[in-house]
């Protein structure tokens, strides 16, 4: 069946029509460097920027959206003409790699104010038959609930790791095989292990040669049970020498009662521990001299339990 051929202005006027409702938010511009004047735009472009049309049809891109108050808005127009220019030359799309900030004004306030928005921005050629570019089709994509989202985990993440680098606790988490998966540096900094030598099983590798069997028998019940992990140990510190430490570990568990993964912590509790056990001593020899009499006795054995309190405080510290 033939069809007669629509006229110009018709098949214009039809084109304009569907450019003007395409659901995307995009723009179309002439190839005018450096002004890239708006030929048009679709009406979700305008409803995002909140422009009109007739507000933006005939005048330069940036003279609709200049650079702005501050160097966000100034750079994300220097990358945006960039990447124009890098169309223009190449005749080939261009993303910009990062979502750009380009804050717009809400006139519904009485003062002057600005809401942050964030955007993702594709830049194609409209090349004629002789392969030119006829127009430039700008697209746009409001990420910024996906920006602040992200800018707000990046924060909480900062919090924690000030927060974790300031405490005394050396936070660690495992798999449901007790498998170390990740911990923080301080660790690193008190055993002098490498982050790979220290994952897995690695940290059998420092606790004291009297604390490991009974360390890693109560880790295999726990992982075994369920059960909270907590014990009292000593490890060997990046000097050589030995420092008490407390460690406690709980499992994350699944809907079924799986366990997920393990969140545990070692606290250095060395100087606790060693004021304790001289505590200990000084009522240990208290209850022995009180009811001596004799002062050679009393000497003889205040010096026998002191020697036998050194001695054992100096091998539970470096053995």
């Amino acid at each position: 069946m033939n069809r007669k051929a629509l006229p110009p202005e018709s098949a214009a006027a039809d084109f304009r029509l569907v450019f003007q409702t395409l659901p995307g938010q995009c723009v179309l511009v002439s190839p005018d460097h450096p002004r890239f004047t708006v030929v048009d735009a679709s009406d979700a472009y305008l409803r995002a920027v909140r422009q009109s049309r007739d507000a933006m049809v005939g005048r330069g891109l940036f003279e609709v959206f200049p650079e702005g108050p501050d160097e966000a808005h100034a750079r994300t127009i220097r990358n945006l003409r960039a990447s124009f220019g890098r169309v223009l030359t190449t005749r080939k799309p261009h993303t910009l790699p990062v979502a750009q900030q380009y804050d717009l004004q809400d006139s519904s306030r009485l003062q002057p104010a600005f809401e942050e928005r964030h955007w993702m921005l594709v830049s194609s050629p409209v090349l004629d038959e002789t392969g030119a570019v006829r127009f430039i089709l700008h697209q746009i994509e409001n990420v910024t609930e996906r920006v602040v989202a992200e800018m707000g985990r990046r924060e909480s993440e900062e919090h924690l790791r000030y927060t974790v680098e300031l405490s005394t606790l050396v936070p660690w988490t495992a798999d449901p095989q007790g498998r170390i998966l990740d911990f923080s540096d301080k660790w690193l900094e008190l055993t002098g292990l490498t982050r790979e030598a220290a994952l897995g099983h690695g940290w059998a590798q420092v606790p004291h040669p009297h604390d490991r069997p009974r360390m890693i028998a109560a880790w295999i019940h726990s992982i075994s049970t369920g059960e909270p992990y907590d014990i009292e140990h000593r490890i060997q510190l990046a000097d050589g020498s030995y420092r008490w430490m407390h460690t406690r570990a709980r499992p994350r568990l699944d809907d079924a009662g799986h366990i997920l993964r393990w969140y545990g912590t070692t606290e250095d509790v060395d100087e606790r521990t060693q004021t304790e056990r001289r505590n200990d001593f000084l009522v240990r020899l208290d209850d022995a001299v009180r009811a001596l009499t004799d002062p050679q006795a009393i000497t003889q054995t205040a010096a026998r339990m002191l020697a036998e309190h050194l001695d054992v405080t100096g091998a539970l510290t470096q053995m």
